[in-house]
């Protein structure tokens, strides 16, 4: 404590500038002579050190198998395949690379959230790479309840043969909007 006052000259005297409220200038502030001086502690004995516990993975339980689960909405789907993928220990990178879809693809596909919806291409991809196939069944029990609330639709209103009939003969190609392809002689 005696040395910090010694490094500070007598003959200066406090000096207060607009900015600082502190006297001594800028240098050392004021409450440095009541500062309390660090006594100095021996280190604590160090304790021996315990030995690290063996590491043991913990068991990871396997989802169920997804064959032969009942499945009502796209989000039990998705779980289903999901569940299928952890069961074939298959990577979301791995079902890209083997579906062929563009990277991260799958991981979209399969989130609890998903941020992409199976579609006409990705779903036989998805399906095949899994090794599954959809079986459509009839639940009667929804069949009866849809039959009591249905109103009959009109038989002549349902149309199941193709709107224009086949173009018969050779196409003109200003039919299609490009030219026509050039007639070639058969070969005798």
């Amino acid at each position: 404590m005696a040395e910090a006052r010694a490094i500070i000259p007598d003959h200066r005297e406090p000096q207060y500038h607009a900015s600082k409220s502190r006297p001594w200038g800028s240098g050392i502030p004021a409450n440095l002579c009541r500062a309390k001086v660090a006594r100095e502690k021996k280190p604590p004995a160090k304790a021996a050190k315990p030995e690290p516990a063996k590491a043991v993975a913990p068991p990871i339980a396997k989802p169920l198998s997804p064959v032969g689960r009942r499945i009502g909405t796209y989000f039990e789907f998705v779980d289903a395949c999901r569940d299928r993928a952890d069961e074939l220990e298959i990577s979301r990178i791995e079902l890209d690379r083997l579906t062929g879809l563009a990277d991260a693809h799958a991981s979209m596909l399969l989130t609890k959230s998903p941020m992409k919806i199976f579609g006409p291409v990705s779903l036989p991809l998805m399906l095949d790479v899994l090794g599954l196939r959809l079986l459509i069944i009839e639940d009667p029990e929804l069949t009866a309840r849809t039959l009591r609330r249905r109103t009959r639709r009109l038989t002549s209103h349902a149309h199941y043969r193709p709107q224009f009939p086949p173009i018969s003969g050779p196409a003109k190609g200003w039919l299609f909007g490009y030219p026509a392809p050039m007639e070639v002689e058969p070969n005798p």
